[in-house]
């Protein structure tokens, strides 16, 4: 049976021959282009009072959607795992970074003897992730077609017949983001100008471990659908466990 990729011109013909003259063989050809392949849509809703019943409040609420075609949101481009199906429907989905719902709820409070107490509490829907095969199953290499994957039951043939497609790009959730901090301060005035705040603060004070969705992709491994990090694995910014620390703040 010939080769189908041959005729959509997904082979580099001179391959054998420079492997042949002993010479580096070519690597891939790309032309890249802005083609405006991903959008984000958003809603954002906010309440705010002021000093009701010695309470400051913030919500927050975002209702948004991130799609595109072979998106993962951490670069400016990405090739289609089909070169000559730039735009089938299997590869528009999702964003890495598409999270439909997220809550923020911030408030401080203003206690007797000078003490302020601030909780925010943040929540958001889970994120998508992709899964990828443990080789190419379309027979193309490199770039977003690395880890391409069939539909279940598809085969290389029937892909390129056109009777089945490549499995739909970020199909999986992972967890859904939860995490609550806190702060009490104590405020010691020391004359008119000057003021000592002594200041304890906790993270994630419910230990929660929000993997997002860092979790294994490859399809046939047994630790498929398993969480392999948490949703920053490279950032401090969001706490990981529980954490909690002391600390004092002096204005004049």
């Amino acid at each position: 049976m010939p080769d189908v990729r041959q005729s959509l011109g997904f082979f580099k013909p001179l391959s054998a021959a420079f492997a042949s003259a002993g010479v580096p063989v070519l690597g891939s050809v790309r032309d890249e282009t802005s083609s405006g392949r991903s959008r984000y849509d958003g809603m954002n809703l906010s309440y705010r009072q002021r000093s009701f019943h010695k309470t400051d409040l913030t919500v927050n609420y975002t209702l948004a959607r991130a799609v595109g075609y072979n998106e993962d949101g951490g670069s400016f481009r990405y090739y289609p795992r089909d070169p000559a199906r730039p735009f089938q429907p299997a590869d528009f989905g999702p964003a890495f970074n598409d999270e439909r719902h997220h809550l923020t709820i911030a408030a401080t409070t203003h206690l007797p003897w000078g003490l302020d107490f601030s909780p925010i509490l943040q929540a958001g829907s889970a994120r998508p992730y992709n899964e990828i095969g443990k080789s190419n199953q379309i027979g193309l290499g490199g770039g977003s077609a690395a880890g391409a994957l069939l539909a279940p039951g598809c085969t290389e043939q029937g892909y390129y017949s056109g009777t089945c497609s490549l499995n739909p790009l970020f199909n999986k959730r992972g967890d859904p983001y939860f995490d609550l901090d806190a702060r009490l301060a104590k405020n010691i005035k020391l004359g008119e100008a000057r003021n000592l705040q002594l200041i304890f603060q906790t993270f994630n004070l419910t230990n929660h471990a929000n993997y997002g969705n860092d979790f294994v992709g490859t399809v046939g491994l047994a630790s498929f659908g398993h969480p392999i990090g948490f949703i920053n694995p490279t950032s401090t910014t969001l706490p990981r466990s529980f954490i909690a620390e002391f600390g004092a703040k002096f204005t004049f």
